[in-house]
């Protein structure tokens, strides 16, 4: 196991992401009623959810999949399916 540095920006980025997916894992969960074992397919679910719609810049008005994959991701299997 490695301690990273404490008060860093990438590290302090990293665990309000993280907070973030972890509690709207737990909400979707709870609302749903979702027994403990689906946690992981709710936890990609919401990554995934995060990634295609979590705007980084209002200047920009880019997402994580636009930069990564260079273009207009299709939202509509996440619209579709909770």
């Amino acid at each position: 196991m490695k301690q990273t540095d404490p008060h860093l920006p990438w590290t302090n980025a990293a665990e309000s992401t993280i907070r973030e997916l972890k509690s709207g894992t737990s909400r979707k969960m709870l609302n749903t009623r979702s027994p403990k074992q689906q946690w992981d397919p709710c936890l990609e679910l919401e990554s995934k959810i995060q990634s295609c719609t979590k705007i980084l810049s209002l200047n920009v008005r880019e997402t994580l999949e636009m930069i990564t994959k260079g273009s207009q991701v299709d939202i509509s299997e996440i619209c579709e399916f909770e």
